[in-house]
């Protein structure tokens, strides 16, 4: 939600702080890696939005699709189906 609107939804403070990539140990925070040619490549990378008054965190994996595709053990929770448009 910060993402999209700039808005905390905890306090509605309207300072956002973003950090396009989550560094841990000086390399980013993934969900996994494979190795390349030349170097290992992380898959489902993160980045993060921070409300810059109450500290309340946002992530988002930057590659949805690869992870689904790529990341060993994932599990694909689906709720229920939505309800039918009010009449």
């Amino acid at each position: 939600r910060m993402r999209n609107r700039n808005i905390c939804p905890k306090c509605d403070h309207r300072e956002i702080i973003h950090f396009p990539e989550v560094v841990a140990n000086k390399a980013p925070v993934c969900a996994a890696s494979r190795m390349g040619a030349w170097r290992v490549a992380g898959i489902g990378c993160f980045e993060a939005f921070v409300c810059a008054k109450c500290s309340y965190a946002e992530l988002y994996m930057l590659d949805v699709e690869t992870a689904k595709r790529e990341v060993e053990g994932v599990e694909i929770l689906e709720g229920p189906p939505a309800p039918p448009p009010f009449r």
